[in-house]
């Protein structure tokens, strides 16, 4: 007798389970169905939010590292055996392509400029050093409002044998932004 009950028992079990599992599988799939189909209908709205605010970020580091890129190329960032030099300009040796001075992300510094450990983490530098300048996060008195003109002058100074104008002159003509761009423009 017990062991009779006990294999009805088990088939209860099993039956209870079964309706518990049936009942909740489909609730589980009656949301799933309804998730799903809010998702295909909220999806071209969720794409327009996510392609502006893209193409927002897109356009922002584009011009920070179209400018990134005509000032290390002013500073002389150049690979080994280009410009009859073998072994790279200071700043190629030093992955540091801004000539910055100074960094939160430098590993060393070496003849009174940063030395990254990579040319990535140099050139990831120079692009966060240009954002911190347009936000007005630096020591420079260098914000959203000032020019490039502004930038340039603070970034060469003709006190470190710098040519301003000639550097103003050569990183418009590279991004084609004009000397009054605010910095703000940047990240816009």
């Amino acid at each position: 007798m017990k062991k009779k009950w006990q294999n009805f028992s088990k088939k209860s079990n099993r039956l209870t389970l079964s309706l518990f599992w049936s009942s909740s599988a489909a609730s589980f799939l009656l949301v799933l169905i309804l998730t799903a189909s809010l998702a295909l209908c909220l999806q071209p709205l969720f794409f327009i939010i996510s392609a502006r605010r893209d193409e927002r970020q897109t356009t922002q580091m584009f011009k920070i590292n179209h400018l990134a890129l005509a000032i290390a190329e002013q500073e002389g960032w150049c690979p080994a055996c280009t410009n009859n030099n073998e072994n790279g300009s200071l700043t190629f040796r030093h992955h540091n392509p801004g000539a910055l001075r100074s960094s939160p992300f430098q590993v060393a510094s070496k003849n009174g400029f940063a030395v990254f450990a990579s040319d990535l983490e140099g050139y990831n530098a120079l692009v966060w050093d240009l954002t911190q300048k347009a936000k007005g996060n630096t020591r420079t008195a260098l914000n959203g409002e000032s020019t490039l003109k502004q930038l340039i002058h603070v970034w060469a100074p003709a006190a470190d044998n710098n040519n301003p104008d000639s550097y103003l002159k050569f990183v418009c003509s590279k991004t084609n932004f004009t000397p009054d761009m605010k910095l703000k423009e940047l990240l816009n």
